[in-house]
């Protein structure tokens, strides 16, 4: 059974549990857990490291875990690093994704945005005059 951040109830502070956490509430703070999930009323602003993380509300902030699944109502700001990572349709996501292996924790793309996110601070960088006629040879 879950430990629950009730929907009527703000916490302004660090959780941390071996367990599962459910969030129907709001969380201004740091999340560890093995399990997290964060329901349609749901919110978490600060880092997130669980082994699995199911987000259907709001989170602002770094998501670190073994599998990741954005719901359809989910809203997103903030870095993914995963090893499974699922987005439904209609899910809102802004940041970077890292892909990690099992063996080794280490990023294995370095950031890529996710389609056409742009990175912070601007455009995406485009080819010089050159670059891309070097690169196709």
């Amino acid at each position: 059974m879950p430990s629950i951040v009730s929907v009527n109830l703000r916490i302004s502070g660090d959780l941390i549990s071996d367990g599962d956490i459910q969030v129907e509430g709001t969380v201004e703070g740091n999340v560890k857990s093995r399990m997290l999930t964060i329901g349609e009323s749901g919110a978490v602003k600060g880092e997130i490291d669980a082994e699995q993380v199911l987000v259907s509300g709001k989170v602002v902030g770094k998501i670190k875990a073994t599998s990741v699944t954005l719901s359809q109502t989910a809203d997103v700001t903030g870095d993914i690093t995963h090893e499974a990572l699922a987005i439904e349709s209609g899910a809102n996501f802004e940041g970077n994704i890292n892909r990690i292996s099992n063996a080794s924790g280490v990023a294995r793309n370095g950031g890529a945005p996710l389609g056409g996110a742009k990175p912070a601070g601007g455009s995406p960088s485009l080819p010089k005059a050159g670059e891309a006629a070097a690169a196709a040879n």
